[in-house]
């Protein structure tokens, strides 16, 4: 069947959820290769591939970030994220750890930009991927991700899929969607994800389409309490040699609201007579 329409509005998160912390990340620079000037736990990630695939490099000088400003949706300034030699950078991923804001339960929705040139470019293998993010991680596996995979013949329509590793490595995929990727806009992610080491649950929008969800299995290590998630990623298939670019703009992150009991009143517990 004909993908559906794509479209530029992001879903409703649900009246039990509040915003904790948005940015459009006005007034950040960059401090080093690997950080920016803001308060939210972060890092950028460049990590070199795998030596047991022909990697012998440390994951610098592949990869970059950067504070733009000709290209935004809202305000004066984005982020950018570029791979440009994937021998010596195998990734350029932007890693947020929102400990302090939330806990076992949020959404996080944010704004990505693909260029008109973007698509995947490995003829090599019989199944084109790319990773553009990971609702959460806990120091590696468990995660989930988003894949953009299989492309037809005009780089247009993929399918956009919810996976990941449990915490022993294997793989899931839990819903697809085929559809046409946004390039050259301003397109919404959105994912809810809800902690726990046995009851956990992760959904995805992507350009305002559902994509799917997963629920009743771990989303957290069963020993190991440190989390994160990738908001913006540039991640794909070896074989592919060309750069890849992203941009990322308006985070905004949600947690459930606190249910707060009414003060018992002055003469509660009292007899009355």
């Amino acid at each position: 069947p004909d993908p559906e329409p794509s479209s530029a509005n992001a879903p409703e998160v649900p009246p039990d959820f509040q915003k904790v912390y948005e940015t459009s990340f006005e007034n950040v620079s960059k401090k080093d290769d690997h950080r920016l000037t803001w308060e939210f736990s972060h890092w950028f990630e460049f990590a070199a591939m795998h030596k047991e695939k022909g990697g012998s490099g440390d994951g610098e000088g592949g990869a970059r970030m950067w504070v733009e400003t000709s290209r935004v949706r809202t305000g004066k300034a984005s982020i950018g994220l570029e791979l440009f030699d994937i021998e010596k950078s195998r990734r350029s991923e932007f890693i947020v750890f929102p400990e302090k804001f939330v806990r076992d339960e949020y959404y996080a929705s944010y704004w990505l930009f693909l260029p008109k040139e973007w698509g995947l470019y490995d003829d090599s293998i019989n199944w084109d991927w790319y990773e553009i993010g990971n609702p959460y991680s806990t120091v590696g596996a468990p995660y989930s991700a988003i894949h953009i995979k299989n492309p037809d013949k005009n780089q247009e329509v993929f399918d956009v899929v919810l996976s990941g590793r449990e915490q022993d490595g294997k793989q899931f995929n839990a819903a697809e969607k085929r559809m046409v990727v946004p390039k050259d806009r301003w397109f919404n992610v959105l994912f809810y994800v809800r902690r726990d080491k046995t009851n956990g649950a992760v959904r995805v929008w992507f350009d305002g389409q559902y994509i799917g969800e997963r629920s009743a299995f771990p989303t957290r290590h069963s020993s190991k309490e440190k989390f994160g998630m990738s908001i913006a990623k540039v991640y794909y298939s070896r074989g592919d040699k060309v750069a890849h670019r992203i941009w990322i703009d308006d985070f905004t992150l949600y947690a459930r609201k606190q249910v707060t009991k009414p003060d018992a009143p002055a003469d509660a517990g009292k007899s009355r007579r």
